[in-house]
């Protein structure tokens, strides 16, 4: 305390001992008060008054902020030495803290480990092993199954993110996170669950619930720049601007359509969103948007200028969640470009034409580069434009657990008949829905009793009628394949590809035989 009382001789505005008491760092700001002691002592003699007061102000916002010890430290040693003879110090040392800040809150989210959240008893996705395309931030497709926990997951992930008051205005019941027994809905005994996210660069960040509520592991970590969108993504323009994530928790929750915004904003601003949406929406050479003197935003396409408001539900939807991320994400960080963040969407295709979902995540991923999208889809189209490991496939092993489903094929060069029906989508043909279900009549009274041999033989010979499976001696033996394949069809999919790679050894070797 000699210390204290040594430097309060110097220096009463702001007191000492209001850091010591005050501050969320006392070790880091007894180090502050050291250095500051000896410049008062004259250590640094071409220091005048009025820059050591800009100095307290400067470490005044720097101690009291939520970076942790070791960034704390690291950002004094940037700059208390030498301190420049200039009033701006204060105005550097605000926005230093904040861009340290935001360089923290910018960090991608390269796995995700849920224990005893929701339907998940344990349960781990990586994302190290993605290379995205060059200049654009990593990006992560969900797929699988109803029941799969895709939407679990991506909730997961936004609670983490979130800051606590972000969470606070979301009204969530907690208890609905925790995993329920296996016999029904209630709960005869209640684990917590905990959501630990691994980042770039190393860090992790762990949120714990309880029927007690909401525990951080480090209370240190800076809010990062989230958004989260539902399945069912309803706008309207009076609705005032909703909590951050709620559509994602809350299905019928509305979001505000910030539409008319855009009319107002100046030309540089408008250009750039109108830039982004052009790639969005699919829009042709020469149809782009515009807004007339009566603040309505037009689209040109077609040879004419049409009111957004007369677009189709799926256009304006499409619209108003894409103006609503960037509009959020340049008001953050100034521009698209350089824009920080995850946006996590279930069922990316809802609303959409296929066009739209052919072009929607590329489109995004080159008008914020710098955003990571994690989203989940039913549909093949919106899996086009990412790389190996982009794609990752849940399902329910044996157990009942959910798992993730390795070792799959490449996804870029597949088309859309190749995606449904390899182990992404797991679809056993894309026939018409009479053969469709004649080929699941089949695979079910495959290995039945004996009295169930009869109607097996009446699938087969109904079967055969069908031009797509016989007719020349190379569609019969492909029959055969599709057959032996079928009657094995009920296998995990981790063995599926085994039973691919036989069924087409088989045929080949058919084929061989019947040419000799």
């Amino acid at each position: 305390m000699a210390l204290i009382s040594e430097l309060d001789q110097h220096i009463k505005v702001p007191s000492s001992e209001y850091y010591l008491k005050h501050t969320k760092r006392p070790g880091v700001a007894m180090i502050f008060l050291n250095t500051l002691l000896r410049i008062v002592a004259g250590e640094y003699t071409n220091l005048r008054f009025k820059p050591l007061l800009t100095f307290i102000r400067a470490f005044d916002a720097v101690l009291n902020s939520s970076l942790s010890i070791e960034e704390l430290l690291r950002l004094w040693s940037d700059f208390s030495f030498p301190l420049p003879d200039t009033d701006q110090k204060a105005d550097w040392a605000n926005e230093a803290v904040k861009e340290k800040r935001r360089s923290l809150a910018s960090q991608f989210v390269t796995g995700i480990t849920l224990h005893n959240f929701k339907s998940f008893e344990e349960f781990t996705l990586d994302f190290t092993n993605i290379i995205p395309p060059e200049g654009s931030a990593p990006c992560v497709a969900l797929v699988g199954e109803n029941s799969t926990g895709k939407s679990s997951i991506l909730q997961g992930i936004c609670l983490a993110l979130m800051s606590r008051q972000q969470r606070g205005r979301l009204r969530l019941d907690y208890e609905n996170y925790l995993q329920r027994d296996r016999e029904g809905w209630q709960r005869s005994h209640m684990k917590p669950a905990s959501i630990t996210l691994t980042l770039e660069g190393g860090g992790t960040r762990m949120l714990t619930i309880s029927d007690e509520g909401l525990v951080f592991s480090d209370n240190d970590w800076p809010d990062f720049m989230v958004l989260a969108y539902g399945a069912r993504r309803y706008f309207c323009e009076r609705t005032r601007r909703t909590a951050v994530g709620k559509s994602l928790f809350y299905p019928t929750a509305l979001l505000r359509d910030v539409t008319s915004e855009l009319a107002d904003k100046d030309d540089e601003f408008f250009a750039s969103i109108a830039r982004a949406m052009k790639e969005i929406l699919s829009l042709e050479q020469g149809e782009f948007l515009l807004r007339d003197s009566h603040r309505n935003i037009l689209v040109r396409a077609h040879g004419r200028d049409t009111p957004l408001s007369k677009m189709s539900d799926g256009y304006q939807s499409l619209f108003a969640m894409s103006l609503d991320i960037m509009f959020r994400m340049t008001h953050y960080w100034g521009s698209l470009e350089s824009a920080r963040g995850v946006v996590l969407i279930d069922e990316m295709e809802t609303h959409l034409h296929p066009r739209w979902k052919i072009q929607v995540v590329s489109a995004l991923r080159r008008a914020m580069p710098g955003v990571q999208f994690i989203f989940s889809t039913h549909d093949p189209l919106c899996l086009r434009g990412l790389t190996q490991h982009e794609v990752r496939v849940l399902f329910r092993d044996p157990r009942q657990q959910i798992v993730e489903l390795s070792e799959l094929p490449l996804v870029q060069g597949m088309d859309i008949e190749q995606l449904l029906t390899s182990d992404y989508f797991g679809l056993l043909s894309t026939l018409d829905g009479t053969l469709e279900n004649l080929l699941k009549r089949y695979e079910h009274t495959i290995q039945r009793t004996p009295g169930q041999q009869r109607l097996i033989h009446d699938i087969e010979r109904e079967l055969s009628q069908y031009q797509a499976l016989s007719g020349n001696p190379v569609q019969r033996v492909i029959a055969e394949g599709i057959a032996r394949y079928v009657e094995q069809a009920r296998q995990t999919p981790l063995e599926r590809e085994k039973l691919h790679q036989d069924a087409v050894r088989m045929i080949v070797k058919s084929l061989q035989e019947a040419q000799r």
